[in-house]
């Protein structure tokens, strides 16, 4: 195995010898932008030796490089900023070109021709990047300043301007504030989930090692520019799958610059959520509760030495009342009222369409042949849980709906705070002309807090993001680096970066013995300020109830050196570099959201009878738990340690000034990670049942895991000009990710024993009980760790495994695109984009449990049982049970034993993409700048559900693809007022009324999301899926869908989606589109092959600009998002045949970055200088 030494040698040695062999590398540079472009004579020939200088025009300082003998020359190094280019020749005038726009990545091409001794030439042309990409074939979309700093943004967020560029699509949801306080989106991006997208800021890595998101979201009015790049991009980038989003924060000039800004919205001018918000709250009488958002800050730059040195600086806060209404269920006032006084509990209510019965599991407690009914689900209270009426005593009565309602009939509105504060600073020095250096630190600090939506009975929570509890965050990074010119044709550049993640999570009376309290033994065991608190209650068929985190303590960071070098040869420009960092990782979380104080399962299925039904919240106040888990922490000083080290090798050759050829090739390694000292960690090995330890036996702080050394990327691209007007590009590339929440790094080692294991409980059938509420669950004591090194994992303990080869996420991508140039300030692209991935995380989750049990022996005998007749026991279908598995037809798996599900982060999905996108861009001209795009997309991916056993069961649609999607977005500067088309002349009183007036919006279009039928029964056919789950589907028997958006239910409050059938009570029942599979079978209708309601979304704005002195303007705004309140459904309940109030209709909308998807309207006021 290399050690870390060893292996920058050896990168760099390959790098090196990748160099003498072939003239090879591009000039992809993270930080920089470059000009290129050719110089010619009157008559159209080349003028070699010429002298190109290159001036930016806000600092003053300039470049100068020779063009060789083909006429041509290349310009690097160059910051986003503004340039003057001119060249000059022996016998020639001097040509001049001025405002040339570079953006980073960017490659403007700049041809200049060189008229006759005596004349003078100067051209002036509209900032800007380049129409055409002529130097490249990568997949990407650059925003300007003017688009990042006035469309509208709901919450100035910068990460979700991502979705202006083609193949992306919101998911509906993101990391919550307590772990993502930078309220990073998450975004698909060409099919990949958005944790595989890459963030860099200044050229340094702006990513979560762990979770990816993005470290730092940068304050707009700190941003000169943002570039999303989708596909195909350079060999000095990588560590993304899903994209590499690209910023650079602002440098200052030669004069002052600055600004202040307020946003504000209040739920004044908020239109209601005709679900959530249909009914007003009982107690503050409020159909909208109280909100409100306040944003402000500003920035300041400028000279400290001129021509020289130049600062910048800026401060964002935010302080902000989140008001969020829910719509959630309870138990039934009958419930309410018989089962907590009163000799019976009736829960009549649930008995509906002959479904919802409850059966004795006393009368047969190992599978629901022979059990007795509840005649009329009439319970004795005498057969309750005393621990569950507690619960129900604590829990809120229904409000909402129809008498007798049991699902969403309880609605509330409540408010959290959020508040933060961020601030940048930044140094750039023109230290001589070969060298420039540049700097910043940022630093970011949060406080978030909700109630829970059900008070003492907990829930979810009213802060933003969901969140009930209190949670504080602190956020900062370093970014600094230099230039410089070894020679005329030698090029550096270095970079360190650094950022450092610290978060404490507690969840609501966190260090209080609640679940005592409620008559569970064992539960608030030991240190309350890690185990106190309500456990969790997870019943069937209602919403979740309890806490859902205990102490969450997050330490994280990571430190980064770059250096890449870029060298001239004739035609070619060869950049190769290096990039080392080392990430650490202290948390004290919690295994797979398990909450310390206990998460308790109660299913439906262990009231059920022979022919189904049954009630989970009737197997809730029995007392009796299904499934039962809980993290136990012994050690909270356990840390992890990873080195990842990437170099590349690359070249642009311009083969003729029509064709450019760029190759290369990229090596990414992860080394294995440690833990910070002996007994600090450990890893299942599911070959031999053991847990490794760290540091002792044969195993050492990485636990011995293999390195894997053949990551190699290989990247090429060409771009042909195939007249002045039309480029055709086409490239391919292979590309790596970092993976996601332990694929890598983090929570795995550290969450086994010794330092932390997962109590992991199931009942041998889904129809029995693991114990009772009033017993509690047993009790777990850390063993003593054995000098060897291996400890036998036991029955009913999990902790979380990796592979034990190190697996990285690879996707091999390829396009074709033909660009053409419409207008002097237009252009239009068609590209075919395309991509297929491997060792990729799952659709919804990088993680599977292979202990899962197969589907085949359900409800059939067991011919080798010791007492005939007896059907297979779930554990007997588990994989590492006891072998029994195996004789069903699993290919793999061990007899240890265990009854428990395994978290296995594999890396072991497929995905695979194919798009058409269109693109039409107009630039800033005349005061107006469009980007649009269009995009028809396929995206397919792998599920978790049973994929170890069959992985093409659950192979479909991706969960978060819309395969339509239109997006248009614009800046128009009206043409009235002083200066400007109609009115140039008008008095300054009139200007200021009618003039200066902005108009900035987006509108956007896309496709339903898929979701996957489900019926009624399923829970009887098989006990691998839940009700509502992707492998709980029916059959299709060939006729057509019914599918349709219908009117809203200004009553039930809901939309009609589809027709839900009669129960299909038998096997081979069927109606329409749907049959009943038979037993032990799962429906052939594919996983997410329906699709739902489309959305719509415009957001606008109507901006007033006031020169108040001739370098002081005001600008005044009014934002809307959702202007037109456009109600954009979400999926539908997708049971088929359930004869619940609510088969097949919708009962809310999508999610949104602030928990509402209706119109909100924003004020605005900025004062710039």
């Amino acid at each position: 195995m290399l050690g870390f030494g060893r292996g920058i040698l050896l990168a760099a040695g390959i790098v090196f010898l990748f160099l003498l062999l072939a003239d090879t590398t591009a000039h992809a540079q993270a930080v920089y932008g470059s000009i290129i472009g050719t110089v010619t004579d009157p008559s159209g020939a080349v003028v070699p030796n010429a002298t190109v200088t290159v001036t930016d025009i806000a600092k003053g300082t300039s470049v100068q490089v020779q063009t060789n003998g083909d006429g041509q020359y290349t310009v690097q190094h160059l910051i986003s900023d503004v340039y003057q280019v001119t060249a000059d020749a022996t016998g020639f005038a001097t040509a001049t070109q001025k405002g040339v726009q570079v953006y980073v990545d960017t490659a403007p091409r700049v041809d200049l021709k060189l008229a006759a001794q005596g004349t003078v030439q100067t051209v002036t042309v509209t900032a800007g990047a380049p129409l055409l990409e002529t130097d490249r074939s990568d997949v990407s979309t650059v925003l300007n300043t003017r688009a990042v700093e006035q469309l509208p943004n709901l919450n100035r967020n910068f990460t979700a301007f991502e979705l202006l560029t083609p193949g992306t699509t919101y998911i509906g949801w993101n990391v919550g504030e307590s772990q993502n306080p930078q309220r990073s989106q998450q975004i698909e991006v060409n099919g990949q989930l958005p944790f595989a997208t890459g963030y860099e800021l200044d050229g340094t890595d702006n990513q979560d090692p762990i979770i990816g998101v993005a470290v730092i979201n940068p304050n707009l009015d700190a941003v000169s520019e943002m570039k999303v790049t989708s596909q195909n991009y350079d060999a000095e980038q990588g560590k993304a799958v899903a994209g590499l989003v690209t910023a650079q924060t602002k440098s200052g000039s030669n004069e002052f610059h600055g600004s202040a800004f307020e946003f504000r919205r209040s739920d004044a001018n908020q239109a209601r959520d005709p679900f959530a918000q249909s009914t007003s709250d009982p107690v503050s009488g409020r159909y909208i509760p109280s909100f409100l958002h306040n944003q402000f800050g500003g920035s300041i730059g400028g000279p400290i030495k001129k021509d020289k040195a130049f600062f910048f600086g800026d401060y964002q806060g935010l302080r902000e009342k989140t008001g969020l209404s829910i719509l959630q269920t309870v138990p039934t006032a009958l419930a309410h009222s018989t089962c907590t006084t009163g000799p019976t509990c009736n829960l009549s209510d649930y008995l509906q369409g002959g479904q919802g019965q409850i059966y004795d599991p006393t009368t047969n407690p190992n599978n629901n042949t022979g059990r007795t009914p509840y005649a009329g689900n009439l319970i004795p209270t005498s057969q309750l849980s005393a621990p569950a009426v507690n619960l129900l005593k604590l829990l809120p009565q229904p409000n909402t709906g129809a008498a007798g309602l049991i699902v969403n009939n309880y609605v509330a509105s409540g408010s959290g705070a959020f508040n933060s504060n961020q601030a940048d600073g930044r140094v750039d020095f023109q230290v001589t002309q070969k060298l420039h250096t540049f700097g910043r630190y940022t630093y970011f600090s949060s406080n978030l807090n909700g109630a829970p939506y059900f008070g003492g009975a907990g829930g979810g929570g009213f802060g933003s993001g969901n969140f009930a509890g209190t949670d504080t965050a602190k956020d900062q990074s370093i970014a600094a680096g230099g230039d410089y010119v070894v020679s005329s044709n030698w090029l550096t550049d270095f970079r360190f970066g650094w950022f450092r993640i610290h978060i404490n999570e507690q969840g609501p009376d966190y260090n209080q013995p609640e679940g005592t309290n409620l008559g569970i033994p064992n539960v608030n065991q030991g240190d309350l300020s890690l185990n106190g608190g309500l456990p969790q209650f997870n019943i069937d068929g209602m919403s979740e109830y309890g806490t859902s985190t205990n102490q969450f303590l997050q330490t994280e960071s990571q430190f980064q050196l770059v250096n890449n070098w870029t060298h001239a040869i004739g035609n070619h420009s060869i950049r190769f570099g290096v990039d080392g960092r080392y990430a650490l990782n202290h948390l004290v979380g919690l295994d797979n959201n398990n909450v310390r104080s206990g998460n308790f399962h109660f299913l439906a299925t262990e009231t059920q009878g022979s022919t189904g039904s049954g009630l989970g919240l009737a197997t809730f106040l029995l007392g009796d738990v299904g499934q039962f888990q809980r993290t136990q922490t012994q050690n909270t000083n356990a840390q992890e340690r990873q080195k990842r080290f990437f170099s590349y090798a690359q070249d642009q050759w311009r083969v003729t000034n029509k064709l450019t050829v760029n190759y290369g090739l990229r090596w990414e390694i992860y080394f294995p990670e440690s833990v910070n000292g002996k007994g600090q960690g450990g890893l299942l090995d599911l070959d031999t049942g053991n847990i490794r330890i760290a540091g002792y036996g044969p195993y050492g702080t990485n636990l011995n895991v293999n390195n894997e050394l053949a990551h190699l990327a290989p990247r090429i691209g060409v771009a042909y000009q195939a007249t002045d007007r039309i480029v055709v590009r086409a490239g391919y590339g292979r590309v790596y990710g970092q993976g996601w929440s332990g694929d890598t790094f983090g929570e795995v080692l550290t969450f086994s024993y010794p330092t932390q294991v997962s109590q992991n409980l199931n009942a041998t059938t889904s129809y029995a009980s693991l114990f009772n509420l009033q017993q509690g669950p047993p009790s777990y004591t850390f063993p003593p760790i054995p000098t060897s090194g291996d400890y036998p994992l036991p029955n009913g303990v999990g902790v979380p495994t990796r592979p034990l080869t190190t697996r990285i996420p690879t996707l091999d991508a390829w396009n074709v695109a033909v660009e053409q140039q419409l207008s002097p300030s237009s252009s239009m692209r068609i590209m075919y984009v395309a991509s297929h991935g491997i060792h990729n995380m799952f659709d919804s989750s990088n993680q599977a449990s292979p202990n899962q049990p197969t589907i085949a022996g359900f409800k059939q005998v067991n011919p080798n049982a010791a007492i005939p007749g007896t059907l297979y026991t779930q554990s007997d279908r588990r994989p590492y049970f006891d072998g029994i598995a195996q004789t069903l037809g699993v290919g793999y798996g061990h007899p240890f034993g265990w009854t428990q599900d395994l978290r296995y982060n594999a890396n072991e999905a497929t995905t695979s993409y194919e798009a058409l996108q269109v693109v039409y861009e107009k630039r800033m001209s005349h005061g107006f700048q469009i980007l649009t795009h269009y995009t028809w997309s396929k995206a397919r991916a792998h599920e978790s559900d049973y994929f170890f056993i069959n992985p093409r069961a659950d192979y479909g649609n991706s969960y978060y693809n819309r395969p339509q999607a239109f997006v248009f977005t614009s800046n128009w500067d009206l043409p009235f007022g002083r200066g400007k088309a109609f009115g140039s002349n008008m008095p300054r009183w009139m200007d200021a009324v009618v003039g200066g007036f902005a108009l900035n919006g987006s509108a956007t279009y896309q496709s339903g999301l898929p979701f996957t039928p489900s019926y009624a029964e399923c829970i009887s056919d098989q006990d691998i899926d839940g009700q509502g789950g992707s492998l709980c589907r029916p059959n299709r028997t060939g006729l057509g869908y019914d599918l349709a958006v219908g009117a809203f239910d200004p009553v039930a409050h809901t939309v009609k989606y589809f027709t839900a059938g009669p129960p299909l009570t038998n096997n081979g029942d069927s109606f329409g589109a749907y049959s009943r599979p038979a037993v032990g079978t799962f429906g052939n209708i594919q996983r997410d092959s329906l699709f739902g309601p489309h959305l719509f979304n415009t957001d606008f704005s109507v901006a007033k600009n006031f020169s108040l002195t001739e370098k002081l303007r005001l600008q005044l705004t009014a934002q809307a998002f959702n202007v037109f309140n456009h109600v954009n459904l979400a999926g539908p309940n997708s049971c088929v045949d359930c004869q619940n109030a609510n088969a097949g209709l919708i009962t809310g909308t999508v999610g949104s970055q602030d928990g509402s998807s209706m119109r909100r309207i924003q004020f605005a006021g900025r004062l710039q200088f």
